[in-house]
């Protein structure tokens, strides 16, 4: 029964490449040289541009620890910045998303939080960038602490093209209905709750959202839940959402663990990726002298029988509180000192089965069989019971109990865009064999033009191999298991992959988290895997800087044409399951050393295109300022207009509060134009007070009654310049 779990991260493998040049897929684990040495809880990671010199810097959420902050320095080592992270750090935080959300050149950060599994409260952050010397917490005054919520996975959008940056925050349900999944409109820095009151909105379990644009028009908001995918698929491009995931062709696909949306067979359509798993018990056997067991007996008993003639440490974890009190030792029934129990023969108290009733007595029942020197632990009509057993000798002949072992796996699913719904084609493409993976993203990892995946992998009880689908051209598989002679990491239970070229050599690398779950098997350590990729095919990689759109050029679509090969990417923040990839949108260029056109279809409307762009850089596409709006033909443009909508030249403004005469019967000031307005109107008619001038003619007279009329119950302006628009 003993299967090594060691997990070497080098991956080499020589690729058939239709268009790139000869290329192996290469990783080397350089976490310990990049100063990035945590091993513990995890919840994910994400990539984004704290201090803003263009280099990749890491946000990794440590789940019941505090988060890390990571700033990436041209040596290639992260400097540690979590100092630096204002305010008071939950114990349960969780998915975390970079982006400009006050548009002002740097990152801004949002990071969710948990409840108490629903029974308390837990503020999300937002975490507002001080020009890369810290971020400062600014949930409570832009309102969006939503401490009920029990935050899963944050996703920004523009849901009204305004240029301010909304929120999507994936929540689990509470069993009092507080505070589900949500959207958070943005207006200059404050965020309102859009959906509370809409019986529309997804009200149910929410993993995590994404941005896909499917067939390359406006994205939709795609909402997932494991249980069954898609949860929902909204459209937002109207005044109102309209969930649309009926007309997209997809089955309804149960244990989905993340998802990954892309153009896998470079067709211009978007295809999509499901990983799936479960979670049931399981027992592994880790090496001759230790076996790791999760085991699940809500109303019924499981348990695991093993021989061993040396002492056994038995640490015991459970879902919820264990006392030593919930713990039966041997036919005396027993209760142990701790929960950190040593099995020996020597010890009486071990001896003979308990008289219980499986599946209906509750505990943690403990005894050897002194007939045949078997060791039992049993599980009884409790939520769950972890521990890993380690004994001075061997473990040997370890057997379950009411369950089958199990690692989880389940087959993937590949769906293939066909321009009016999808096929799905997993078998074809080489992805016929289930896989116990939890987390998957996907890039051009040997820059030969076509997007792979990288996938984590483990059961319940620690980790699998990983795995790289290497794409052969087509939208199929070559599926390539983690090997060769670098050691990988026994510790922990992966979690999370995110990617980014941290090192800006042009090749899209790797960092995983590996603190998934509950103790035992969540102390795990957080890997960088730098891709050193052989061959010499070439790239691009492109920066979005919004102007009339957001700054973070969220929701833009960006095309690259290169060698006779169209490629689409959408900038969709890089979001999937509480993690969050690094937003530089990469395109591998094979053999191409030009690109012969790059467009931009900004959110605003607006379509750039650029031609003749040498590879191998970065290239930072800035939206063009809009042009200057006249809207009154008065030779003042709209933004520096007193009034934008009547003509006004000389720009009259008698009381010099930003509203020019024509638009301002706010006489009093007070944003609002009512009878007490009148009344001053009324005093001053047929004198030459300037103020009530409406016409700026010389006199209070009935032109400036009927201007007054057209205003009347209303506000001032329109202006480019006041402060009550």
């Amino acid at each position: 029964m003993y299967c090594s779990m060691q997990r070497a991260l080098t991956i080499l493998i020589a690729s058939a490449l239709p268009i790139g040049g000869a290329a192996e897929i290469l990783f080397e684990d350089v976490s310990t040289a990049a100063g990035l040495t945590y091993s513990g809880p995890s919840f994910g990671s994400s990539w984004g541009d704290f201090n803003g010199d263009g280099r990749p810097d890491l946000w990794i959420g440590h789940h019941a620890f505090p988060p890390g902050l990571y700033v990436n320095q041209p040596s290639g080592v992260f400097d540690d910045r979590s100092a630096d992270i204002g305010g008071a750090i939950n114990s349960d935080q969780h998915g975390a998303a970079w982006a400009d959300v006050d548009n002002d050149g740097d990152d801004d950060l949002v990071a969710v939080v948990g409840s108490d599994t629903g029974q308390g409260i837990g503020r999300n952050k937002l975490y507002i960038n001080d020009a890369g010397a810290r971020l400062l917490e600014l949930a409570l005054p832009a309102g969006l602490t939503y401490a009920e919520g029990r935050g899963r996975s944050p996703l920004w959008l523009d849901l009204d093209d305004d240029a301010d940056l909304d929120l999507y925050f994936a929540n689990w349900d509470r069993a009092d209905a507080l505070a589900p999944s949500a959207l958070f409109e943005n207006v200059a820095g404050t965020f309102t709750n859009v959906t509370a009151t809409d019986p529309t909105f997804s009200q149910g379990d929410n993993d995590y959202g994404q941005l896909v644009s499917l067939d390359g028009g406006d994205p939709l908001l795609m909402v997932h839940y494991r249980a069954s995918f898609p949860a929902h698929a909204y459209d937002y491009s109207g005044d109102q959402l309209v969930d649309v995931k009926d007309q997209l062709g997809l089955p309804v696909t149960s244990n989905v663990r993340d998802s990954v949306f892309a153009d896998f067979d470079g067709d211009g359509l978007t295809d999509l990726l499901l990983i799936r798993a479960s979670d049931p018990p399981t027992v592994v056997q880790r090496s001759p002298a230790e076996v790791a067991a999760v085991l699940a007996a809500p109303a019924t008993a499981q348990g695991v029988t093993f021989l061993s003639d040396g002492d056994v440490q038995l640490p015991l974890e459970v879902n919820g509180s264990l006392a030593p009190g919930d713990v039966y030792l041997g036919a005396g029934q027993t209760n142990p000192a701790s929960t950190y129990l040593v099995l020996s023969a020597a010890d009486p108290s071990f001896d003979g089965e308990p008289a219980f009733t499986p599946g209906v007595d509750s505990g943690v029942f403990i005894w050897r069989d002194t007939a045949t020197d078997r060791w039992h632990i049993s599980l009884s009509n409790r939520g769950g019971l972890s521990f890993i057993a380690t004994s001075s000798t061997t473990i040997d002949d370890v057997q379950t109990v009411g369950f089958t072992a199990s690692d989880g796996a389940a087959p993937d699913r590949l769906f293939i865009a066909n321009g009016n719904g999808f096929d799905e084609v997993s078998g074809e493409a080489g992805l016929s064999e289930p896989t116990a993976c939890v987390s998957g993203a996907a890039a051009d990892f040997d820059n030969d033009t076509d997007l792979d995946v990288y996938l984590v992998c483990r059961n319940t009880a620690g980790n699998l191999p990983n795995l790289v689908l290497e794409n052969l051209g087509d939208g199929s598989f070559q599926r390539l298991v983690a090997g060769g002679d670098l050691p990988g990491t026994d510790l922990g239970r992966g979690e999370s992959v995110t990617l980014a070229d941290y090192d800006l050599d042009g090749r899209v690398d790797v960092l995983l988290t590996n603190g998934a779950g509950a103790p035992p098997f969540n102390n795990g350590p957080d890997q960088l895997l730098r891709n050193v990729s052989t061959g010499s095919n070439h790239w691009i990689q492109v920066d979005l800087v919004g102007q009339t759109s957001n700054r973070s050029g969220i929701g833009a679509r960006v095309t690259v044409v290169a060698g006779g090969k169209t490629q689409r990417r959408l900038a969709d923040g890089g979001m999937h399951r509480v993690s969050q990839n690094h937003g530089r949108l990469h395109y591998g260029l094979g053999t191409s050393t030009v690109v012969d056109e790059l467009r931009v279809d900004w959110p605003s409307g607006l379509v750039q295109q650029l031609t003749g762009i040498a590879a191998d850089q970065i290239v930072t596409v800035t939206e063009p300022a809009p042009p200057p709006v006249d809207t009154d033909s008065d030779g003042v443009f709209d933004d520096v207009d007193n009034c934008t909508d009547a003509a006004n030249p000389g720009q009259e403004d008698s009381d010099a509060d930003g509203y020019g005469n024509l638009c301002d019967a706010d006489f009093d000031n007070n944003c609002g134009v009512s009878f007490s307005d009148l009344a001053f109107l009324k005093e001053r008619f047929l004198t030459g007070d300037p103020v009530a001038d409406m016409n700026s003619d010389g006199s209070v007279n009935f032109g400036d009654l009927a201007l007054f009329k057209t205003q009347f119950f209303g506000q001032p302006g329109p202006s480019g310049v006041g402060t009550c628009d």
